[in-house]
């Protein structure tokens, strides 16, 4: 992922609010957990976000304890 600050301080947007509207709506989820987050930025240099839910995959790979999936489905197994 690329990173926020430098994303969001070339569009001229406050990155305190960002962050704090961030973690303000991704509170009930644990830190680290992956997410799609799509910004929209404004000519007035105001935003707005959507949070996406984790991927299932993400859930999945979780609760079987492995890191990554299998290269090969159908023929090798993980977990």
């Amino acid at each position: 992922a690329p990173p926020v600050g430098s994303a969001l301080g070339q569009r001229g947007l406050n990155l305190m609010n960002f962050c704090k509207e961030f973690n303000d709506r991704t509170a009930a989820y644990a830190p680290g957990t992956p997410m799609q987050v799509e910004v929209r930025s404004y000519a007035d240099r105001t935003f707005d976000f959507d949070v996406s839910t984790p991927l299932s995959s993400y859930f999945l790979k979780k609760a079987a304890g492995v890191e990554k999936g299998t290269s090969k489905p159908g023929i090798e197994w993980v977990g």
